[in-house]
């Protein structure tokens, strides 16, 4: 309806379409793609895009779309009257305008779940690799074990939503080498470590 759809775009309107989409409710979304085809080419029009900072801006719309049968590969017009490449503009080759994690670390988390939602290939003249993505993500763990988005202590709904992007990797043996900056040290892990120290950690709070 109306009411609906008047918040397609938005952050209190997307995750709606992400949710339904999930359960699995028919419907015909149809509507709701309109919408959001024609709001991302307005905004696209001016300077900063979607936003100036928030990457998410991108991840949201390209999961909600994804959930109503879309492609945010292929999504409204730019300036140029080409199709927008939401996958591309806000993950791997958001570094050319502002960092990925310019808003934080969900940025970084965002992005990679974005990514992987499809497996969407990042090509090899991408300004970030999935790897450059995981390896900011673990640079930002915390010493307790966990995530936060501004605390030095463990917060739940963060360390939850790294632990889904990380999630994908849980089996890897890759070896990642990296400035852990809670402890200021260089540190060489894998995901799987990662993964285990921040479940105790949740676990402890629990």
């Amino acid at each position: 309806n109306n009411q609906y759809l008047e918040h397609a775009g938005e952050t209190v309107g997307d995750w709606y379409p992400v949710g339904i989409g999930r359960i699995g409710y028919e419907d015909d979304y149809s509507a709701y793609l309109a919408v959001v085809n024609d709001i991302v080419s307005q905004r696209y029009q001016k300077e900063d895009k979607l936003d100036g900072t928030k990457s998410t801006e991108w991840h949201r719309i390209s999961l909600a779309v994804l959930a109503m049968g879309g492609d945010p590969t292929s999504i409204g017009k730019g300036k140029d009257g080409k199709q927008i490449n939401l996958i591309a503009d806000g993950t791997y080759n958001r570094g050319e305008t502002v960092s990925l994690g310019a808003q934080g670390i969900n940025g970084w988390v965002w992005g990679l779940i974005t990514l992987d939602s499809m497996r969407y290939k990042i090509p090899e003249d991408a300004y970030y690799t999935r790897d450059d993505i995981i390896r900011e993500i673990l640079k930002l763990q915390l010493t307790d074990g966990g995530f936060s988005f501004y605390r030095d202590k463990t917060d739940p709904d963060m360390t939850g939503m790294a632990l889904q992007a990380l999630a994908p990797y849980y089996n890897s043996e890759q070896q990642y080498t990296y400035e852990w900056k809670a402890a200021k040290k260089t540190v060489t892990k894998t995901v799987r470590q990662v993964v285990d120290e921040s479940l105790a950690a949740l676990s402890e709070l629990q």
